[in-house]
């Protein structure tokens, strides 16, 4: 879409009866593609597979691999480009001249001007649909700025060996694919191994326990490539959903409960007393991902001489917080209050009167949530690089 170089965000205005080129109309396209992209990564950090791109095997007759299938899908790469995967795709094996334990699936955002021109196309449908960049990668080579790793393909297989015999040095040959893991203590090969190999291997030591992880590591690389099972993607933060968000109840119509609680009085007996009011508030349209730090607090007017049938104490209460609601707790414990000479006692019937008071004084809860967000002294997905966004790599 762009070249490569700086880009500078420019404002386009027309004037009545202008002649437009093509040119205007894909300059002001990208420069909203670049903003958007801004955006995506700024303040969404959306990067990785936001929904579908499964890989699933394509096996042969010998129930081997011999391809793969990637879904359609979507995902954001570093730069907070849109990678969208409209049709499903079918990749071959990767082909390497040297042993690689590991291969990576990456999936790239494709620049528009790869697309072949739509007036040179002879098919009927001339607008081809935009697709991205499929490859396989080395695992060991991947950067952030290859693109969003969707899959992995190991080439690499092992057999348990307790303790490798002293008198084993693996041959030239295949010193590059075979090795052994001290600390896993396993026997590991790259690629599939042949008959002579075997051989070859099986001649260097008549231990008992080596030919046999020999034998099993022989088995185990015919069975070769297989997919990563455990392989974890990077998950796009939904873009939706932000990481503050603040809201009121319904100012006088806010649906006050009883707090009850069970207190153990004389001689054990427990009996069921209320202590105060509460209302569960509801935060399920902030979206939040994780359970949020909830702040809240009481707004209105909360004190009235003329009211003696309770009296609240400014201790307020947050409990059972989630992701989607939370409890406002108002602690009005039964007190005494010395009016003069007289003694009088309050929020004895504090459930009915509260809610009454509440209603003509306007009560309300205001609340904010704040989702924290985990330390990551690495930036763009835990690769150490400066990941600026640019028009192109």
């Amino acid at each position: 879409m762009f070249t490569s170089g700086e880009f500078d965000v420019e404002r386009f205005r027309y004037w009545q009866g202008q002649m437009l080129r093509s040119r205007d109309f894909r300059d002001q396209f990208n420069v909203e593609a670049e903003l958007r992209w801004w955006h995506n990564r700024a303040l969404h950090g959306a990067y990785g597979v936001r929904s579908g791109l499964s890989v699933t095997a394509i096996k042969g007759e010998r129930r081997s691999i011999t391809a793969v299938a990637v879904d359609c899908g979507v995902a954001y790469d570093c730069y907070g480009r849109e990678i969208l995967l409209q049709c499903p795709r079918e990749l071959p094996l990767p082909v390497s001249s040297r042993p690689v334990r590991r291969f990576s699936l990456v999936l790239r955002y494709r620049n528009t001007e790869d697309f072949p021109n739509g007036r040179e196309s002879r098919t009927i449908c001339a607008a081809p649909i935009e697709e991205p960049e499929i490859a396989w990668v080395p695992s060991a080579r991947i950067d952030v700025r290859s693109g969003v790793v969707i899959a992995q393909l190991s080439y690499e297989s092992a057999a348990p060996l307790e303790v490798l015999p002293p008198e084993v040095k693996f041959p030239d040959s295949l010193s590059d694919r075979i090795s052994y893991d001290a600390a896993k203590k396993q026997l590991e090969f790259i690629g599939v191994m042949t008959a002579a190999e075997q051989s070859q291997l099986l001649a260097i030591s008549a231990d008992a326990a080596y030919p046999r992880a020999v034998e099993k590591l022989f088995e185990a690389s015919r069975r070769i490539p297989v997919i990563v099972e455990n392989f974890m993607r990077t998950p796009a933060r939904a873009l939706t959903r932000p990481r503050v968000a603040s809201g009121m109840t319904v100012a006088g119509d806010t649906p006050w409960e009883p707090w009850i609680e069970s207190l153990a009085l004389r001689r054990e007996k427990v009996s069921s007393t209320t202590i105060g009011m509460q209302v569960t508030i509801d935060t399920s349209a902030a979206g939040f991902t994780e359970t949020p730090c909830y702040f809240a607090w009481l707004e209105g007017k909360l004190w009235d001489r003329g009211n003696l049938a309770f009296f609240p104490v400014p201790l307020t209460h947050i409990d059972n917080p989630s992701i989607n609601r939370f409890r406002f707790r108002l602690w009005m414990p039964p007190i005494a209050l010395a009016l003069g000479s007289r003694l009088r006692r309050a929020n004895v019937n504090v459930d009915a009167e509260f809610i009454n008071y509440a209603r003509e004084h306007g009560l309300g809860v205001c609340w904010i949530g704040i989702q924290p967000m985990p330390f990551v002294d690495r930036p763009c997905g835990g690769h150490p690089m400066d990941c600026a966004t640019a028009s192109e790599e």
